[in-house]
């Protein structure tokens, strides 16, 4: 009976699950919301696509190659922009230094191991002697280093702050609390139902020591059920 039940539980469970992942809708005021005032693009002609990102942030590392692919494959009528997070002042640092490689031509140099360094070989950038030393032995000079990370259009753009969200065309945002994946999971009754009939099944199944014992063919079995009623 026990192994009935995870039989059935086994095949149960899957199929709601890919039923709940394949229901995907969304609707305006539930799992996005339009802004009163969308903001200017940099190319009205497209679909802006921002990602707001920090370089110490483990889930930025993990989608980079992701959207590094993608970057690769958009359509002509998509603009793909990188926009580094400063939501304090920790955070200038690399946001400057994102915008130092832009200025100078080296982003294919620096942005993915930057994040190698960050991530998987745990070596921090604290100050921007540091960080001039990466750029260096990346091939950027010292002097153009120090010219273009103090230079009037990297303090300017470190300067800009956004919410920390992927916008598509910036008008776009919020997630409701019970939007998405587990959301559409709460609003399936049917699969807690069977949840819990299987999880009752199980309390309720007698317990015959830790392993079932060896029987052999021809061998019979009883099993005594107690339940006490008023």
């Amino acid at each position: 009976m026990r192994n009935f039940a995870r039989w059935i539980l086994s095949l149960v469970i899957p199929a709601l699950l890919a039923t709940a992942a394949m229901a995907e809708t969304y609707t305006e005021g539930k799992q996005y919301k339009a802004l009163a005032t969308p903001q200017p693009t940099s190319n009205a002609e497209k679909i802006e696509v921002v990602e707001l990102f920090w370089y110490g942030c483990p889930h930025c590392y993990e989608l980079d190659p992701v959207l590094e692919q993608w970057a690769h494959e958009l359509p002509e009528y998509v603009y793909f922009v990188r926009l580094p997070a400063v939501l304090g002042r920790s955070w200038e640092l690399l946001a400057r230094g994102y915008y130092t490689a832009e200025l100078l031509g080296v982003l294919d140099k620096i942005h993915t191991p930057l994040f190698h360094r960050l991530h998987r070989d745990k070596k921090p950038l604290r100050t921007p002697e540091e960080l001039k030393a990466f750029f260096v032995a990346r091939g950027v000079s010292e002097q153009d280093f120090d010219n273009t990370f103090a230079s009037f259009a990297v303090v300017t753009k470190t300067n800009r702050t956004r919410t920390d969200s992927m916008a598509v065309n910036r008008i776009q945002r919020g997630l409701e609390e019970r939007s998405g994946f587990w959301g559409r999971l709460l609003d399936m009754p049917l699969l807690w139902a069977v949840l819990a009939i299987i999880g009752c099944s199980l309390m309720l199944m007698p317990r015959v020591g830790r392993h079932l014992p060896d029987w052999e063919p021809g061998d019979v079995a009883t099993i005594d059920v107690v339940m006490p009623f008023d």
